[in-house]
């Protein structure tokens, strides 16, 4: 199960991780974010050892959207050693294809 970030869980979770982070930005009312979600929990299964996926609600915590610049949800975040380095570009919600371009993402950066 992906972990879902608050304020106070953020830093020590992003910032300590010895792993790239892709974090998943969404709102209960977003349909993609929706139909993404299953895919990212077994995403995050199966290649846990390469990054770690959390998730943050914008609606709860609309400053991080403001940080990360998220003008559109879902938006996939990566964060290697605390720092920001891009996105995941989302064009389907196919595990493969969302599997190659998380570790193309971590890769480049």
């Amino acid at each position: 199960m992906i972990t879902e970030l608050t304020p106070d869980t953020y830093d020590e979770l992003v910032g300590s991780s010895q792993t790239p982070v892709v974090v998943d930005f969404w709102a209960p009312w977003c349909g993609p974010c929706k139909q993404i979600a299953p895919v990212l929990e077994e995403v995050s299964g199966e290649i846990s050892s390469e990054v770690t996926i959390f998730k943050m609600n914008i609606e709860d915590y609309p400053e991080f959207a403001v940080k990360y610049d998220i003008k559109s949800i879902p938006a996939l975040v990566v964060i290697k050693e605390g720092s920001y380095v891009g996105r995941v570009p989302i064009t389907g919600y196919g595990k493969s294809s969302l599997i190659e371009r998380i570790r193309i993402a971590i890769a480049d950066n």
